[in-house]
Parts: C-alpha cells; structure tokens; sequence
C-alpha cells in the first residue's frame, strides 16, 4: 500500500470524521475523482486542502492585521 502525501510532502495520518453527503453530491464527486483519475478519497483530500489553503491566506492577514 503506498502512503498518501499532501502537497507539501507531508505524510497523511490523520482521519476526519466520516460525513454524511447526497446521492447528487456523492455522485458528482465520483464523476470528478474519476476525471481526475483519482480515487474519491484523494480527489476530496486534494479539494479540501485547496479550500483551506486558499483561505489560510485571509488568516494570515487577520492575524497580522491585530484580529
């Protein structure tokens, strides 16, 4: 089994919790992993790490604009 890494090499060991989603959402995000050719897992790891990535930007300049 090969290990997963994120997109700065780290390893990925931890687990979220499981969350509960539509047949609609489910299945769209089969169609777009398989595009992508990607499993479900790895394609929702790489759109949430793309989320919260971007927005750790608006974090960084909360926090140096003394929020």
């Amino acid at each position: 089994m090969s290990e997963s890494l994120d997109v700065a090499g780290e390893k990925c060991i931890r687990q979220l919790p499981t969350i509960r989603v539509s047949d609609t959402l489910e299945r769209v995000l089969m169609q777009l992993a398989a595009r992508d050719d990607r499993s479900l897992s790895e394609y929702v790891r790489l759109v949430l790490m793309r989320h919260a990535l971007g927005h750790a930007v608006t974090l960084q300049r909360d926090d140096e604009g003394g929020k």
